[in-house]
């Protein structure tokens, strides 16, 4: 009996099977949700442990959901590593959502180690919904709309390309569709997964793709999705053939009865033009992500990064008018107000004062200074 803990890693000639090598491949693969569960509830999440240790996963999960949230979340995790959790919590009499998401990363850093890590593969929990992020109207209206019918399952298939500028909220987007439906957002980074190694790249995708399984159902977010998995019919050029080694093993994966309906697969590109024309296909919903085009759009973004990244209570009512107007922050994306903002809170904390104490000023002292520096570089 032979084990490994990566097939990848073994000779190829043992997995051909009895009749070529003699050897018998079995890959037993993670824990399943139900074997996840039976474990947390019986071994981990016990009255003894809950008295013991305080627990905090969200004002979102109530009590008696903890074995189920977490055993959503541990998709992926050995029982070893489930356990490793367990003792973490224990030592430090407190278990919080943090700490969960910091072990499952750490998880995916030593199982994907030497390949970039967690760089090219994390596992978000998302804790807003479409509401929590100042998404565009046009845009929001389209997504609920997709989300409608993917509840329905009226869609024939799951799958979302979202192409736009960088810095427009497309992996924010993709959090906030998974927030909605429940999901977890594993979140894949293609052109970081690529090797010089022959054959390397096509095993790293293949464990990121056992990953997804592992946690269906769940949504894959797939930036810069043209930048490794190159058109085939023209467009930009793929000379090692790795982008079209990875197609074939993608989109066969796409297709399998046990993915479709389980995973909501959205795909970002800044070049649609880029993107294979079969994949291209199979991505039914296509969705432009601009810089919000309207001061009241422009107001509403920056409502919302107060709330969400400087904990300032506000509204749109409380944002200039000249600050969003079109001839100071017109095309500016999404980080380019989320910038604008850290700037003001910088500006105020320059001079020892909270953000809100005169919310106008700063804001106003920000955009001039942002535009001189954007003058600067032109």
């Amino acid at each position: 009996i032979g084990i490994a803990d990566d097939r990848s890693e073994v000779h190829s000639i043992f997995s051909k099977g009895r009749q070529q090598s003699g050897w018998i491949p079995i890959n037993l693969g993670f824990p399943t949700y139900n074997e996840r569960l039976f474990y947390i509830q019986n071994k981990f999440l016990t009255p003894e442990y809950v008295s013991k240790v305080s627990i905090d996963f969200g004002s979102s999960v109530p009590e008696r959901e903890y074995s189920t949230w977490l055993a959503k979340a541990t998709g992926g995790l050995s029982i070893r590593a489930i356990e490793d959790m367990m003792l973490h919590g224990e030592l430090r009499r407190v278990l919080t959502r943090d700490n969960v998401q910091s072990i499952i990363n750490e998880t995916i850093s030593e199982q994907f180690s030497g390949q970039g890590g967690s760089d090219y593969l994390q596992v978000i929990n998302p804790t807003r919904g479409l509401d929590g992020y100042g998404i565009p109207g046009y845009l929001a209206g389209e997504l609920r709309f997709f989300l409608r019918r993917f509840r329905q399952g009226k869609l024939r298939n799951s799958n979302i390309l979202m192409a736009g500028a960088p810095g427009t909220g497309k992996s924010v987007i993709a959090n906030a569709l998974a927030y909605e439906l429940g999901y977890k957002c594993v979140q894949w980074s293609p052109a970081l997964t690529q090797s010089k190694w022959v054959g390397e790249t096509e095993q790293q995708l293949q464990k990121v793709l056992n990953w997804v399984e592992a946690n269906l159902p769940c949504a894959l977010f797939v930036d810069e999705i043209d930048v490794a998995m190159t058109s085939r019919d023209g467009g930009a050029i793929d000379t090692s053939g790795v982008g079209s080694k990875m197609l074939s093993i993608l989109m066969p994966w796409l297709e399998q009865d046990h993915v479709k309906g389980q995973l909501l697969f959205i795909a970002a590109t800044n070049r649609p033009d880029n993107i294979d024309a079969a994949l291209k296909r199979r991505l039914q919903t296509i969705l432009p992500v601009l810089p919000p085009s309207s001061p009241e759009e422009r107001a509403q973004v920056i409502a919302n990064i107060l709330v969400r990244e400087q904990g300032v209570q506000s509204s749109v009512e409380d944002i200039p008018a000249d600050v969003v107007a079109d001839g100071a922050t017109a095309w500016y994306t999404q980080a380019n107000l989320s910038i604008l903002v850290d700037r003001a809170a910088t500006i105020a904390a320059r001079e020892d004062r909270d953000l809100e104490d005169d919310l106008h000023l700063f804001l106003r002292r920000a955009t001039d200074t942002y535009r001189e520096i954007g003058r600067a570089h032109v």
